[in-house]
């Protein structure tokens, strides 16, 4: 197991580590019914003091998939990556509470595993292709663009 960062743990993130509490039931849950790397994207949360230490235990050199310029066609394909593999977990959240195989409070769980990841902390690094995210459920969710309102026509006036 490799440790990939150390983040100062805020006050607002309590909801975060009521959810690290929760980190090996729910990599279980997912290693029975998916592949070991969708269970691998989150990496494993250990609280020391005033911070949050990523671990991973993916072997190779950690890539931190930054914002430059080289970075951008490649964290295109692995965010597309990501966001595949955050649906294929909301999906089985689902489908494991309507067929009576987890409870409704672990598919909530699952559920907001899936959430944290959208954290404005969250960071991405890569391990032999494999994206790994640290970060989640620390900081806020990013901002939703704000869409204006759309007029509808009017119609002709009767005559």
């Amino acid at each position: 197991m490799q440790r990939l960062a150390r983040l100062t743990k805020q006050e607002s993130d309590a909801a975060a580590v009521a959810l690290f509490g929760q980190y090996d039931e729910l990599i279980s849950i997912l290693l029975r019914h998916l592949p070991p790397s969708t269970a691998s994207l989150f990496a494993r949360p250990r609280q020391s003091g005033d911070y949050v230490e990523w671990y991973t235990d993916l072997e190779g050199q950690p890539y931190p998939l930054g914002t430059e310029e080289q970075d951008k066609p490649l964290a295109s394909k692995i965010n597309t990556l990501i966001t595949q593999r955050l649906q294929t977990i909301e999906q089985l959240a689902d489908e494991l509470k309507n067929n009576g195989k987890i409870q409704p409070a672990q598919a909530e769980q699952l559920q907001k595993l899936v959430q944290a990841t959208r954290q404005d902390t969250r960071q991405v690094y890569l391990i032999n292709n494999e994206p790994v995210i640290i970060g989640w459920g620390m900081g806020k969710e990013p901002p939703k663009p704000v869409t204006a309102p759309v007029a509808l026509p009017t119609s002709a006036a009767t005559s």
